[in-house]
């Protein structure tokens, strides 16, 4: 599902298209798909990358695609004041 909506997104014309994950194959896929940037979970602190590609602010739109708690948790740390969550 998140790979699907990665390439939507890009498709659909979003300004920066971020994948997150810890599967290599998953993450060369996403940028096979298009994917602006593409962040290792398990080897990059993913928060300190959004902030940095937002000036700080945090992503418009955080799709969570994976069934975890740490996932959901960590999206509210990568969404902008007023921003979305989806999951």
């Amino acid at each position: 599902m998140g790979l699907i909506s990665a390439q939507l997104a890009r498709n659909m014309g979003a300004y920066q298209v971020v994948v997150s994950g810890h599967h290599d194959y998953r993450l060369d896929k996403a940028r096979s798909l298009g994917a602006h940037h593409i962040f290792n979970s398990h080897k990059q602190d993913v928060k300190s990358a959004v902030r940095g590609l937002t000036g700080g602010l945090g992503a418009d739109l955080v799709l969570v695609a994976a069934a975890s708690t740490p996932a959901v948790k960590e999206a509210t740390t990568l969404v902008r004041p007023g921003g979305r969550i989806c999951v």
